[in-house]
């Protein structure tokens, strides 16, 4: 019995061993899982306090932005591979004769292997793909609603076009096919360069980044501007269509003989609308206008009352004589030092009725601007040279100050910078034979602030054709703001810069800065701050430790992405180390 008893307790003894053991087992088991559960909570902790835990958030940067600019013109423009040819003895007084240039195509034909068939309401589609399927044509997409179809061409040349059209040719001898022709691509094209003969000459143009506002707007015959000067030459081959002869006026003489013996007129207009892309002459500003002639100078000279008489016509605010329409810009590239109160009148009655007026600063070099370009109604423009191939600076003979408003090119006659041969003029359209008759093809470098305002009234055309409302506040503040700032100017022209008639058009509204934390191989958003179009400085603070990368875009057309003509940069930097703290600069620069 005791033995019994016996091997009983050690049976228990046993059993009891044995729970022990799985019980330790176990519990060593749970530690470990506790203490791995305890690890990853402990990185999971740590990973986000770096990142959110304001106490780990000791790094900081501080940007300056800038924006940098490239001259003569936009790294799009082609402006250094223009051919100078045409022209072997050029002085500032010299008459050009008319000759032609072939020009040369805007791009390349481009490869494509697909061709887009249409065919009839009653054709019956498994015929025709039959037969598609015989001459090996891959059907790429049917569209029975708009009866085409897209095909890609058993090209043996990868879409040449010889081949191509081949194949074109071929399907449309088919009795059901009603045509054929290629898929070829349409383009967002960044710059567009007219084919006028002497467009080459006219480096102004590409300093005020007209190339690329053409790609978007070339003008529309209903936008009227008005020329208050010494007439305008009717006859002139290059300005052919762009005036409107029934509205033009002379207030001097009380007719509408508005043709201009002095060849001022003459040249402002040119500059503002000459007949473009015609394979002659120059190029205007705005391509497609109404140029109305005022005839307010004689030999270059007027009174500040025919001047007022002028602005009131072209404004539609006289009876007798009465113009159809009121202009939607005045241009006048004229001044002198006395304010006129007839004048001033005029151009506020004037404004009362919408119409913009522009007006040159004035060529004595000197600080204050001449009337009427002094008045607050009117948008005053000051003169920049070519200065090739660094930033222009104000032309020497520019009236400058504070009330000035915006500068545009002048160019200078007593410089060749570029050392082309030419001096730094303004080309335009010229009347210099002093005849009411003749129709010669004359052209002529000038400089002065009188050339200088009809590039702002054409690009304020351009940006009314565009849908701008005739706003002259909202105009002169869109011209100020997207202006090109000019730093090497130490003379006070207040907040006026070159005017860049690409962002004029777009009116693009701000820098974005974003600021990218790298994680593995990625970044990831960590912040966004915005600076106007000038640039400025921007501050992101309470950063954890981590290489960033800081981007600054400024969007043109405003489309959300990254495309030729915007300001891009980047700037990858470290605050992985113990400097807490970091300055940086960034430079955005137009993209390509």
């Amino acid at each position: 019995m005791k033995a019994i008893k016996t091997a009983l307790t050690a049976a228990n003894y046993n059993r009891g061993n044995r729970g022990n053991y799985y019980w330790e087992n176990y519990k060593r088991l749970l530690t470990k899982f506790f203490l791995v559960f305890i690890i990853l909570l402990l990185t999971v902790l740590l990973t986000s306090c770096s990142r959110k835990c304001p106490y780990l958030h000791n790094r900081e940067i501080t940007a300056e932005i800038s924006v940098m600019h490239s001259f003569p013109a936009s790294p799009l423009d082609n402006f250094h591979s223009r051919e100078l040819s045409g022209l072997d003895d050029v002085s500032r007084e010299a008459r050009f004769s008319a000759f032609s240039r072939a020009s040369k195509p805007l791009a390349e034909r481009e490869k494509t292997e697909e061709i887009i068939v249409g065919f009839a309401d009653e054709i019956d589609l498994s015929e025709l793909l039959d037969y598609l399927e015989a001459e090996e044509y891959q059907v790429l997409e049917i569209n029975r609603e708009s009866n085409y179809a897209v095909l890609r061409s058993p090209s043996k040349t990868g879409g040449e076009a010889e081949e191509l059209y081949w194949f074109i040719n071929k399907l449309q001898a088919h009795p059901k096919i009603s045509y054929a022709e290629p898929n070829y691509s349409y383009h967002n094209l960044a710059v567009t360069h007219p084919n006028d003969t002497y467009y080459s000459y006219q480096w102004n143009y590409s300093q005020i980044r007209l190339p690329q506002a053409w790609s978007g707007s070339t003008g529309s015959s209903s936008v009227r501007i008005a020329v208050l000067d010494t007439g305008v030459s009717r006859h002139h081959p290059d300005l052919a269509g762009q005036l409107d002869e029934s509205d033009g006026y002379n207030i001097l003489a009380g007719n509408n003989d508005f043709n201009d013996l002095d060849g001022h007129g003459t040249h402002v207009a040119g500059i503002i609308s000459a007949a473009t892309n015609n394979n002659k002459g120059v190029a205007g500003v705005i391509w497609d206008s109404s140029i109305v002639p005022v005839k307010v100078l004689e030999n270059n000279t007027g009174s500040w009352l025919d001047i007022a008489r002028g602005i009131r016509y072209a404004a539609g605010l006289t009876e007798e004589p009465g113009i159809s329409r009121p202009v939607d810009v005045i241009n006048l590239s004229l001044g002198g030092v006395n304010k006129s109160e007839t004048v001033k009148a005029a151009v506020e009655d004037a404004r009362e009725e919408g119409i913009i007026i522009v007006a040159a600063a004035g060529n004595f070099g000197e600080e204050g601007l001449l009337y009427p370009a002094a008045f607050s109604g009117v948008i005053s423009v000051g003169a920049v040279d070519f200065n090739y191939p660094e930033e222009p600076g104000l032309a020497r003979y520019s009236n400058y100050g504070s009330e000035l408003d915006v500068l545009a090119p002048g160019g200078d006659l007593e410089v060749d910078s570029s050392n082309r041969g030419w001096e730094d003029g303004i080309l335009s359209t010229y009347s210099s034979s002093g005849s009411s008759t003749s129709n010669s093809a004359d052209y002529k470098f000038k400089e002065g602030t009188s050339m200088a305002a009809p590039h702002v009234s054409g690009v304020i055309g351009l940006m009314l054709a565009n849908g701008m409302s005739r706003d002259q506040d909202r105009i002169r503040s869109i011209l100020q703001g997207t202006g090109i700032k000019l730093t090497g100017i130490s003379q006070n022209i207040g907040n006026a810069g070159l005017i860049n008639a690409y962002w004029a058009l777009h009116r693009p509204k701000k820098i974005t800065v974003y600021l990218l934390l790298k994680e593995t191989e990625q970044l990831e958003a960590w912040g966004k701050q915005e600076l106007p179009l000038s640039g400025g400085k921007i501050n992101f603070s309470e950063l954890p430790p981590g290489e960033y990368q800081l981007q600054a875009h400024l969007d043109v057309e405003n489309t959300g992405e990254l495309n030729p003509g915007d300001y891009y940069d980047e700037l990858d930097i470290d605050l992985t180390g113990d400097e807490e703290a970091k300055q940086v600069k960034l430079e955005i620069r137009e993209t390509e």
